[in-house]
């Protein structure tokens, strides 16, 4: 459970917006041709943190235009594929079918459409060749802003947020009760002087602070640490997880420490082939 709330931790503050992108979506510098992120529980020996259970393991191929084309994952023998996913573009290099195969069989399909503007209209995945859920973007008269609309295999409304933008940067949103229409949530994106966010914040229909996320970065705008606080209300946090990073000579992160409450919980170890 620790481990899924870290993961969740990492989708958190690098997601600014409820669209398609994750973490095969970062960009990586010096034109990579193979990525591999290997997650590790942790242990504690005398005060040196060393890496102990093999979690999993998460593989991105590139192609000659520098897009993510292929990924798979790797199981605890580390040399059985898990799953593997494969990608199709447009004429812009965007993303238009996403395709994930367990053991060689399709599984999953993510199906992207966009308007004239290139901005996303429709997002639709399919488990086992049947619709499992969608997202319809409805933008509002500035044509940036735009309402986002989650269906489940139904087509029964589950979820909606609005989306609102500060100099084309995400930086609210605002999930509603599809019941009555009341705020659900909000979710708030702080950006520095030089564009980066640098923290982001989640408060209840009370308006009361739910989470919180800070990032510091260096002179070369990387991340060298991040902080995240759960709270179970106003004045009570619940946890705080921090992360450190490391960087390699072409300015690409390395590793991860994640640590919860002080206490070391996860590795996360990034193999880059140039």
């Amino acid at each position: 459970m620790k481990f899924i709330c870290l993961l969740f931790f990492l989708t958190f503050i690098s997601c600014k917006t409820f669209d398609y992108k994750d973490s095969s979506e970062k960009k990586y510098l010096g034109n990579p041709k193979k990525v591999e992120i290997t997650y590790f529980d942790v242990i504690n020996i005398d005060n040196s943190i060393q890496k102990s259970k093999f979690r999993f393991t998460e593989g991105f191929l590139f192609d000659s235009k520098k897009r993510i084309y292929f990924t798979y994952t790797l199981d605890e023998k580390k040399d059985s594929i898990g799953s593997i996913g494969k990608r199709f573009f447009d004429k812009k290099n965007y993303v238009i079918t996403d395709i994930l195969y367990d053991k060689n069989k399709e599984n999953t399909k993510s199906i992207y459409k966009f308007n004239n503007l290139y901005r996303k209209i429709l997002f639709e995945t399919y488990f086992a060749g049947k619709l499992s859920h969608r997202r319809v973007f409805e933008y509002l008269d500035n044509k940036i802003d735009y309402i986002d609309y989650g269906y489940n295999k139904s087509n029964d409304l589950e979820d909606k947020f609005l989306i609102s933008h500060n100099n084309k940067r995400i930086c609210k949103a605002i999930g509603y009760d599809i019941n009555n229409g009341s705020i659900n949530v909000i979710l708030e994106y702080k950006y520095d002087t030089k564009g980066r966010n640098y923290e982001q914040n989640s408060f209840d229909y009370k308006n009361k602070i739910k989470s919180s996320y800070k990032h510091k970065f260096d002179k070369r705008n990387n991340i060298i640490y991040s902080e995240g606080q759960n709270y179970l209300n106003n004045d009570t946090i619940k946890n705080i997880t921090t992360i450190n990073y490391k960087y390699d000579k072409k300015g690409n992160i390395i590793y991860k420490l994640y640590i919860t409450n002080e206490k070391p919980e996860i590795i996360e170890e990034i193999k880059i082939i140039y």
